[in-house]
């Protein structure tokens, strides 16, 4: 230490070795978007190419859940990497709606949801929301219904084994421990929860967690669709450039 230092106290508290999470009402509080997002119901937001040249219009439709437990998260992420093989099979090869055709877990702060995002030049961002509503369908009727459970077990081993897997370098390490910093969640074990609860998910819990908050009618379903619009697509759909 630094000389003349005052020596430490011998009988001074220890730190503590673990941090409860922080209550509620004592979180930073969201921001205003974020509040309306948690409040349920749908929320669509609108924006045109900064470009005038550009030929393609984008879309991300989210799905929102709010704050998980670690076996609702292992759900979620189990029912997202089986949805997201699906989607690009529907929706890329099969629709040909563009190249960028993407779905998985979206995170807003502590909070988690399933997101499905296109980048196309075949379709209006309105075209590409009925494309993406029609495939949920198609998956629930079809890719749910016709998952094996060795493909279940197959898919939680893989992601568990990926949460398992050590961290190569100091930034990997200290990523997941400043997110728990950040949102005053404190659960240090995270990963290792949610391996361990993701070889536990069965078919029954996916089916039941997308009948309630990713089907069309679904009770608890959250919605909000970001459309990004060029502007042939926004002209042909009464859009103003201006947004």
């Amino acid at each position: 230490g630094a000389l003349g230092a005052a020596p430490l106290e011998a009988d001074a508290a220890p730190l503590p070795q673990t941090l409860p999470p922080a209550a509620a009402s004592e979180r930073p509080e969201a921001s205003p978007r974020a509040r309306r997002w948690l409040e349920g119901g749908a929320m669509r937001l609108r924006s045109v190419a900064s470009n005038p040249g550009e030929k393609n219009s984008a879309i991300e439709l989210h799905l929102h859940l709010g704050e998980l437990e670690p076996r609702e998260e292992a759900r979620l992420r189990l029912l997202a990497s089986v949805a997201s093989k699906d989607a690009f099979h529907c929706l890329r090869t099969v629709r040909q709606l563009g190249y960028v055709v993407q779905c998985g877990v979206r995170s807003m702060g502590a909070a988690r949801g399933l997101s499905v995002l296109i980048q196309s030049a075949v379709a209006s961002p309105t075209e590409l929301e009925r494309h993406i509503e029609e495939w949920l369908a198609e998956f629930r009727a079809t890719g749910l219904e016709a998952l094996t459970d060795d493909r279940l077990a197959d898919t939680a081993f893989a992601l568990s084994s990926n949460l398992l897997e050590p961290p190569r370098s100091l930034a990997q390490e200290a990523a997941p421990i400043w997110g728990e910093i950040i949102e005053q969640t404190h659960r240090w074990q995270r990963e290792v929860e949610l391996a361990t609860e993701l070889r536990a998910v069965n078919k029954a819990e996916l089916i039941a967690l997308f009948d309630e908050h990713f089907a069309a009618a679904a009770p608890s379903r959250q919605k909000a669709v970001s459309l990004c619009y060029s502007h042939s697509d926004a002209e042909a759909e009464g859009v103003p450039c201006e947004q």
